[in-house]
Order: C-alpha cells, then structure tokens, then sequence
C-alpha cells in the first residue's frame, strides 16, 4: 500500500491514485484514478469518473422499477461504462455501493484539489 495514494474505499470497492504517476508532468496516466470492485480494476481519467457517475445513476433509476418484483433483491441492472465494449451486471446493493465509491472518489477529488488550491496537501 506504500504505491498508493487512498482517495477513497467502502466495503464494495476502493480508488486510488499510483504514486510513481501523482507528481509527473510527462506522464499521461498522471490525472488517471484507480477504481478496484468485484475483481475488476478500472483506469480512469476525471471526465470517465464523471461519465460513470451517470451511467450508475441511470441503472439506478431502471432498478427502481423492479422495486414491487418479487425477485427485486435477485435482479441485476446492466451497469454500462465509459467504455462501450465494457458493462457489469450488478445487483441493487451493488449498485448501491458502487454509486457510494463513485461519489466518495469525487467528493474527495474535489476536495483535494480545493485544498491544493490553497496550498494545502
């Protein structure tokens, strides 16, 4: 865990930021964020984190539909990513935790660019 720099984790997931690219001004990875859940890592830039937090909201909003279904708590939502080629099929407190990490990650990235602005680290 020496590598990394925690930005957030819950009991779903966690993102990071790998330190050997936190400080480069050559390196294109330098702005890209870690996110770990379920076996699966995704390599992120700002704007694809963004893109995520909405697709996470829109399956969201499809499995509220399912919320009468008698097998509601078996049912998986196709969770799509900024990558077309690449969807999870994730049930509703999946869904859940995932929209928490997502949200966390930005709310933490927000928030150290804030203090970064201020000369804070």
């Amino acid at each position: 865990m020496n590598d990394i720099h925690l930005i957030y984790k819950n009991s779903f997931g966690v993102s990071f930021l790998w330190k050997q690219n936190m400080n480069s001004t050559t390196n294109q990875n330098s702005n890209r964020v870690q996110v770990v859940f379920k076996e699966t890592g995704l390599y992120l830039t700002h704007k694809e984190l963004k893109h995520l937090k909405k697709c996470v909201e829109a399956a969201n909003l499809r499995s509220k539909q399912c919320k009468n279904c008698p097998i509601n708590d078996e049912c998986k939502q196709l969770l799509e990513t900024p990558f077309i080629q690449v969807s999870f099929a994730l049930n509703n407190n999946e869904l859940t935790n995932m929209d928490d990490l997502i949200s966390g990650t930005l709310v933490q990235l927000e928030i150290d660019q804030i203090l970064s602005n201020f000369g804070i680290s």
